[in-house]
């Protein structure tokens, strides 16, 4: 719904704005200050960031266990 009214906002005439502008923002304020909003948002923007990180971590304990494997033959 607000991406809806973004997009309306962009088009037209610039001086018929007048009151239309800042209905869209209250619009937009008011989506996202809700908990259902912001979760999501906040989850995605440091999840991603530390999933990067725990992937990497995870290649490099493979390849670090794989390395004492090969050097380390016990059999």
């Amino acid at each position: 719904m607000v991406e809806l009214f973004a997009g309306m906002a962009g088009s037209g005439d610039p001086e018929d704005k007048t009151g239309f502008d800042d209905y869209v923002k209250g619009v937009n304020e008011h989506y996202n200050s809700h908990r259902k909003i912001k979760m999501p948002k906040v989850v995605k923007k440091y999840m991603n960031v530390s999933w990067g990180v725990a992937k990497v971590m995870a290649v490099v304990l493979l390849l670090a266990m794989l390395a004492v494997q090969t050097f380390c033959r016990c059999v």
